[in-house]
């Protein structure tokens, strides 16, 4: 992966199948493993729940990669490819790459225009298709971003707490949690823009801005974490962390496997 260029990622369904992953960043280009990518982007989609109240803002960051990009309905990126006839679509549009992200308020002032770019070159070829033609995913590669040259942005690297709780922020203060994150060499999943911060709308996050809270909090997702019990025992554990974890022999937080994930796939 390019230090300065950016693989778009396109998560989308078309009206006629719902296969969802269309743009991927390829593993040979240096794209970051499929379980940390898909973990992410569903942290940030959520099912599309409350999407119609706004979009939602991801920055995941990880082994020096980042990915970026904003959740949102169809029809904020197409005026013709955001419902299946029945019901009103949405999807997520992103980027991977090294680079720093852009700043939170021209992806908030721009995402229409930049993510409705991408969701055009990627839906576009396969909308009409019908239910029994495959729509693989496309692998894509590093290239510039939408957003041109940045000018650089100091901020203080955004420290991680403890497993098993997320730290939530007023949405006021979500563009400074945003360079924060942007500046930080841990393992961090941000959203903002998300309205309810209960536990089980946090599985798989470290960092949220939600418009219901007015000073920064420490919402506890893991009761294990809470109480000492340890990661591999279910004592303790609600049933999200256990739906995050996965699996009895995979029953670690999303966060702390992707330093294998990237190792797997890149060979670092």
């Amino acid at each position: 992966m390019s230090d300065a260029g950016w693989a778009p990622l396109v998560y989308a369904r078309t009206p006629a199948r719902d296969d969802w992953w269309r743009a991927v960043p390829g593993l040979r280009s240096g794209g970051p493993p499929p379980e940390w990518r898909s973990a992410v982007v569903h942290a940030a989609v959520q099912g599309g729940r409350d999407l119609r109240h706004g979009p939602r803002f991801l920055l995941a960051c990880a082994g020096g990669t980042r990915l970026v990009g904003v959740a949102c309905r169809a029809v904020e990126l197409s005026a013709s490819m955001h419902t299946d006839g029945a019901r009103e679509l949405y999807g997520f549009v992103g980027w991977f790459g090294r680079a720093r992200p852009p700043e939170l308020a021209d992806l908030r002032a721009h995402y229409r225009q930049w993510a409705g770019a991408e969701y055009e070159r990627r839906l576009r070829p396969v909308w009409d298709l019908g239910p029994t033609q495959a729509t693989p995913a496309e692998p894509t590669g590093p290239a510039p971003g939408p957003w041109g040259e940045l000018a650089a942005a100091d901020a203080d690297p955004l420290e991680v707490g403890r497993s098993g709780a997320v730290e939530v922020w007023p949405e006021d203060d979500a563009e400074q949690l945003w360079r924060a994150a942007a500046a930080s060499t841990e393992p961090v999943v941000v959203v903002t823009g998300l309205r309810v911060a209960r536990p089980g709308r946090l599985v798989g996050l470290t960092h949220v801005a939600s418009i219901h809270v007015e000073e920064r909090q420490v919402v506890v997702t893991d009761r294990g974490a809470e109480h000492g019990v340890d990661e591999g025992n279910d004592e303790g554990n609600n049933d999200a962390a256990r739906t995050a974890s996965g699996p009895p022999e995979r029953r670690r937080p999303v966060l702390s496997q992707v330093g294998t994930w990237l190792r797997r796939a890149t060979g670092r």
